[in-house]
């Protein structure tokens, strides 16, 4: 016999012997373990429930092909295969950006209406993180490589929710923290 043959017989032996083969109910003696009627052994655990879904802004959806409800109807992109369902909270604003190119809210040239907090709170089941009006999607004109230009006046303007968030613990069930951006996205 070869060394391969010799191994598997050996392993064939072995396996008989820890799986209770050949015991004879201890008429020699030895009384070998049987691990399928061993009556100490574990119960089997039971798997873990499902992490609970999210609903409205927050809830996952492909932005090819998206699915959201009705109380968070726009499919955000946060990577070319997935996003996350959000409400709008500007619809239809004018403003003109400030020296830095950005909006503010109230004052001459701010958003106007202005942004709506309450849209992204009321669409926002879960725990963690804090739902507000964070993201433009539109304006017109809309801007090269989506950079506002500094004192530009636009219209047509439409924002999204998002979440903020400081650390992952900050984001639901199935969203990763950005913290450069301070925003809870689907990865």
């Amino acid at each position: 016999m070869n060394r391969i043959s010799l191994l598997a017989v050996a392993m064939c032996s072995l396996t008989f012997a820890a799986c209770g083969g050949g015991d004879d109910g201890g008429k020699d003696g030895v009384t070998l373990p049987d691990a399928k009627t061993n009556p100490g052994a574990d119960a089997p655990l039971a798997p873990d429930a499902p992490p609970a879904a999210v609903m409205g802004l927050g809830q996952r959806c492909d932005p090819m092909a998206p699915a959201c409800p009705a109380n968070a109807s726009t499919c955000l992109p946060t990577s070319a295969t997935a996003g996350y369902c959000s409400p709008l909270c500007i619809n239809d604003a004018s403003g003109t950006t400030n020296a830095m190119g950005s909006f503010t809210v109230g004052g001459p040239g701010g958003l106007t209406p202005p942004p709506n907090d309450s849209a992204c709170t009321a669409a926002y089941t879960q725990t963690v993180g804090t739902a507000k009006c964070k993201f433009i999607i539109s304006a017109n004109p809309m801007p090269a490589n989506n950079m506002f230009m500094p004192n530009t006046a636009y219209t047509m303007i439409k924002g999204v929710c998002g979440i903020d968030c400081a650390s992952q613990a900050d984001c639901p069930t199935g969203l990763t923290c950005n913290t450069t951006a301070g925003a809870c996205v689907a990865m």
